[in-house]
Parts: C-alpha cells; sequence; structure tokens
C-alpha cells in the first residue's frame, strides 16, 4: 500500500509538470482503474459473476443468510438442501463461498434457463434411472469439491419435503464426507414456485438462508 500511495503521489508530481490540472490527473486515474478493473474481471469471472447475481437477488429478494461459519472450508462436503422453488440453486450458487457442484438431473441440464444458472457451478448431469450415476458424485467428493444435492429429487408441490432419496447418505457413506444441511425459506412465496394456488405467491418475497451444523455419519 505505501509503495502506491507513493508512486501515486510521484506520478500526480510528474503529469502535473507536464501541464495537467487537477481534473486531467483523475481522468488519467480513471483510466488506470478502469483497465485494471478489466484485467481482474478477466483473473476472477466467476467472481464478477456471483457478485452481479447475488447482487440482483439481494435487490429483489432480500436474500438473508445465517450460520455462513457452519459450513467447512478444507475437508469434503455434501450439502443437503430442501428443494422448494426453481431459484434455489442459483441462490446457493451466489451467495456460498466457492464454486460448487451441483448434481443436475439430465432433462432440467438441457433446459435453456437451467444453463443461465449453471454458469456459475460445475454441473455434474446425471441420469437417475442409471445405477452408476451416483459414482461420477462419489469421485467429485473425493476430489475435495462441495457438492449439492437436493435428497427430495424434485421441487416441492405440497409445502413441505417431498418424498428423500438415499443417496446423499450412501455417497457420504463411502466417502466420509461431513454433511451440512441448508435450509432455503421464502423462496416457496415467489411466482418460480410450484404452490399455485396453495400458497400466497407474490412477486419479491424475502429469503433466507440457513446453513445448520455439519453432521457426521456414524
Amino acid at each position: 500500500n505505501a509503495v502506491f500511495m507513493v508512486a501515486g503521489t510521484m506520478g500526480s508530481i510528474v503529469l502535473m509538470s507536464l501541464g495537467m490540472t487537477i481534473p486531467h490527473v483523475f481522468l488519467v486515474v480513471a483510466i488506470l482503474n478502469a483497465g485494471i478493473a478489466v484485467w481482474v474481471c478477466k483473473l476472477l469471472p466467476d467472481t464478477l459473476l456471483k457478485s452481479i447475481f447475488a447482487a440482483i437477488l439481494k435487490i429483489f429478494y432480500k436474500v438473508r443468510i445465517e450460520g455462513i461459519e457452519n459450513l467447512p472450508r478444507d475437508e469434503r462436503v455434501i450439502i443437503v438442501v430442501n428443494h422448494v422453488s426453481f431459484l434455489d440453486g442459483m441462490l446457493l450458487a451466489a451467495f456460498l463461498p466457492g464454486r460448487l457442484t451441483f448434481a443436475v438431473n439430465t432433462g432440467i441440464a438441457k433446459r435453456w434457463w437451467a444453463k443461465i444458472g449453471l454458469i456459475l457451478v460445475d454441473a455434474v448431469s446425471l441420469d437417475p434411472t442409471r445405477p452408476l450415476a451416483a459414482k461420477t458424485l462419489t469421485r467429485a467428493v473425493e476430489a475435495g469439491r462441495h457438492v449439492v444435492i437436493f435428497p427430495e429429487g424434485r421441487i416441492t408441490v405440497t409445502g413441505a419435503l417431498m418424498k428423500v432419496y438415499e443417496g446423499p447418505g450412501m455417497i457420504a457413506d463411502k466417502t466420509g464426507a461431513t454433511l451440512v444441511p441448508i435450509r432455503i425459506d421464502g423462496a416457496q412465496y415467489s411466482f418460480f414456485s410450484r404452490l399455485k394456488g396453495k400458497v400466497k405467491q407474490r412477486w419479491f418475497p424475502k429469503i433466507s438462508l440457513t446453513i445448520l451444523s455439519p453432521r457426521k455419519l456414524q
């Protein structure tokens, strides 16, 4: 910081000695800042996109995150989440740290609107009818990725949990991974849910993400 402050001061002295006014110096600094901003965005495109998605979601849905300290950093993790709307994947990708790996149904992954949300994540396209599908996720967990699985397999149509499948438990057992439950609340009241006629839907309900205490299977 000290080096850049001294360099900036010296640069300003040189520019003003060449006849530039203070507004001209500010213009030069602004151009340099713009160039560096573009360079940083090229270095970290995922971070830029996550910031844009997070900003949009915060503006419209006032998204609140609780328990972020419960998310382990340097260990094998399987994140299990209730599935209440088509916004769920985008919410997790935008607000959870790092680049997540999502288990996505093959049919859903081919749809155009799903591809927009999948820009932010590494998607593992799975055919649930294939017995070997879980092996792909097992390898991802063993490689140290944070893998997100919706154990219900589908968005709720009742407002309560749908049938919960045993896949996440089996993978956690085989890999020794930590299970991190996350509860999404509020998205079920949006028009992106499948609860039309069962709850009062509105354009921009407040949404919260609650990261619960990590669990180990014994």
